[in-house]
């Protein structure tokens, strides 16, 4: 068949009939690419044995004869089917059992078998007594010996098996996807040379082994291939992006009135060697020309906010304006109390310090995007509705606090013109060094070190349905109360009549409980409004209401010194990021605490992060885990662009050194000389322009 449909034509130009081409479309497939893309869930193992004179027990066969009579033997439920298979052209035969419990299966099972002429077998092969037998095996019927040997042949090669998708089962997919391999022109994305250097298939070819592999040898250097393809275009995009970056511009903050030392020599404490090296290495790089893209990792209570707010002010004192944006209300309003803390310790000389969210009134947005419009040096606490709210023209500093919990964002929203500001990405979950070298190498990173007063919090796993520690939670969350303690319990869901704990039906069950007799209890969701939330986080922080049961919307930054037990109701619902930045609310005074993960029988990935919640205690153990067990696409913004993942093939976690290479090569080549190279990788870059401050 001639080849005449290209990668990028769509699916229609394929497809046998508009029920088909229906499927193709609801299936997601975009494109013959696409189609040729979606790779095999499995591959059915090829056979080994040809011959009765060969077999061995756990090893697969493919033999052809013919069956004998079959026979039934009743057992009830364990009724069933044997009959001797006599192979073609020897004496020998093998015993073959089909259970066959069903009378409807019975009969058609005799009728089908007594049909049969020539035919072959398929199965493992399995010890019985001194004999083999075949259990279930797959059979195929013919009508000449050639039709036979053929099949033997196609027998000892993989098959490729897909996995489902609206409507398109692994026949369809298959038929659609050899008609694809006929039909579409593929040209090579890689550069020749690379292939041999690195024992790779041309493209087609790689396809073709992908699809339908002579072994599966073949069908790991076809994902090689495609790893490597990848790796070189996103690494051939990210050379772009930096190049394009070298020619931003940015204000150099140079601090004249010099707040940021007087604030630091004002505090009722002294920053630990690890913060005062993070300062330091922030405002050398605000120094400079170039914007400053800097990650500040450090675990919960590692005290990353004052190393912002120290580097807002320094800002600042240049004549500029800094900006800190937090992903909840709630952290916002607490890190606008801190700063106001904070600066009353500068008495007359603090600056304006604004507070901006989505229910601040319309006067007070005004008020303050004059003062931004006028220039005016001030710093602004906010939630993501700065991106669309604020209009800066003076700004020299964002900070993002808990950036993965914004997503991909663009950093041109706070530019002005080719002038742009500094970022100061903050996050509790580290990116691995491997991975921040090879795709964030020119995002710097400062890392805090705990405090040494800083305990862990001891995690506990309950299972809900233990009756016995659930009550000795409950009265140890009681002892603490008394000590004058704080206590959160955290719920998935806000109201009750969902398959998981609410907040509703949670508070209503605690406070009819004996051990939280006489116990405040308050509670929040993201849907009580800012005044109301203010108000319920005051009354928790002062022991008002010692017991705060509530939604996620505690998760980031939420700071309550006193506070010791954190009980999560339903953990197993929850990702490990999340539940570590949990865990982080209790024992930020440095006194014992203690997190309690409560689950009904998880499921067994949730078992295993729920275990490693339990046995780590650093974010950088639980990021680990996390990366390399969750979805990748999430590490370049996959989930905004409606994908599982960013990559099809590649593993940042587990694909390493295939990505250095390709590091290595996109600095070494010209892409002008290989036009669809560049094509893909411009189109990679476009898609991904801002992932570099996913974290």
């Amino acid at each position: 068949m001639q080849e005449r449909v290209n990668p990028s034509d769509p699916p229609s130009s394929l497809a046998e009939d508009k029920k088909n081409l229906k499927l193709l479309e609801e299936a997601g497939f975009e494109s013959v690419e696409d189609l040729l893309e979606y790779s095999p869930s499995r591959y059915i193992e090829p056979c080994s044995i040809f011959s009765l004179s060969q077999v061995h027990g756990g090893r697969k066969a493919c033999i052809i004869g013919e069956f004998g009579e079959p026979e039934i033997t009743y057992l009830g439920d364990k009724t069933y089917c044997t009959v001797q298979f006599f192979e073609k052209n020897s004496q020998k035969s093998i015993e073959c059992m089909f259970f066959a419990a069903k009378n409807s299966y019975r009969h058609y099972l005799l009728h089908f078998l007594k049909s049969l002429g020539l035919a072959a077998v398929e199965g493992k092969i399995s010890p019985f007594g001194r004999r083999f037998r075949l259990i279930h095996p797959q059979i195929t019927s013919f009508s000449n010996m050639e039709e036979a040997r053929a099949f033997c042949l196609e027998a000892q090669k993989p098959h490729a098996v897909y996995k489902s998708r609206h409507g398109l089962d692994s026949s369809k997919l298959s038929k659609l996807i050899s008609l694809a391999l006929k039909e579409t022109v593929i040209p090579d994305i890689l550069p020749p040379s690379l292939l041999p250097s690195y024992g790779l298939f041309h493209r087609k070819d790689a396809f073709f082994a992908l699809h339908k592999p002579e072994s599966m040898e073949d069908v790991q250097k076809a994902k090689k291939t495609f790893k490597m393809e990848e790796a070189l275009i996103s690494q051939g995009a990210l050379l772009k992006m930096k190049k394009r970056s070298g020619s931003e511009e940015a204000f150099p903050i140079v601090s004249a009135s010099g707040l940021d030392e007087v604030l630091e020599k004002s505090l009722p404490f002294s920053l630990t060697p690890s913060q005062k090296r993070a300062v330091a290495e922030i405002g050398e790089e605000m120094g400079k020309k170039t914007p400053m893209k800097k990650l500040l990792e450090g675990d919960v209570g590692t005290g990353k906010t004052i190393v912002a707010l120290l580097s807002m002010l320094k800002c600042v004192s240049a004549g500029k304006q800094a900006l800190l944006v937090a992903p909840t209300v709630v952290l916002a309003w607490q890190h606008y109390k801190n700063f106001k803390k904070l600066l009353s310790l500068l008495g007359l000389s603090a600056p304006d310090l604004y507070f901006l969210s989505g229910g601040v009134k319309k006067s007070d947005k005004d008020a303050i995007n004059e003062a931004l419009r006028m220039g005016r040096p001030c710093l602004i606490v906010a939630t993501h509705s700065a991106f669309y709210s604020l209009r800066f023209k003076n700004l020299g500093l964002a900070v993002i606090d808990e950036q993965h919990r914004f997503g991909v964002m663009q950093r041109g929203s706070f530019s002005e013109g080719k002038i742009r500001p500094h970022l100061l990405a903050m996050s509790a979950t580290p990116i691995p060094r491997s991975l921040a070298m090879a795709f964030f190498s020119d995002l710097s990173i400062s890392h805090l070190e705990p405090r040494k007063e800083q305990a862990p919090a001891r995690t506990v796993l309950i299972e809900e349905g233990e009756s016995e520690n659930m009550a000795r939670l409950f009265w140890h969350c009681r002892r603490e109360i008394e000590k004058g303690r704080r206590v959160f319990a955290i719920c998935p869901a806000v109201k009750s009549g969902e398959k998981m704990h609410s907040v509703e039906e949670i508070s209503s069950r605690l406070s009819a409980l004996p051990q939280f007799k006489g116990v405040p209890i308050s509670s929040l969701t993201g849907k009580n409004s800012a005044s109301e939330k203010e108000e319920i986080m005051a009354s928790f922080a002062s022991g008002s209401s010692p017991l705060l049961v509530s939604t996620s919307v505690v998760e980031t930054g939420v700071d309550v010194s006193k506070a010791s037990c954190m009980v999560i109701f339903d953990a197993n619902r929850f990702g490990l990021s999340q539940l570590h930045q949990f865990r982080g609310r209790v024992g930020r005074d440095g006194t014992p605490s203690w997190t309690f993960l409560i689950s009904k029988e998880p499921e067994e990935d949730a078992a295993r992060r729920l275990e490693v919640m339990k046995e780590s205690s650093s974010g950088r153990e639980v990021s680990a885990f996390d990366m390399q067990n969750r979805g990748e696409g999430d590490v370049l913004g996959g989930e905004q662009a409606g994908k599982a993942s960013s990559f099809k093939f590649l593993s940042v976690m587990k694909d390493l050194d295939i990505l250095q290479a390709a590091k290595s090569e996109a600095e070494r080549l010209d892409f002008s000389f290989f036009p669809l190279l560049n094509e893909k990788s411009e189109e990679f870059l476009k898609k991904y322009e801002s992932f570099l401050i996913r974290f």
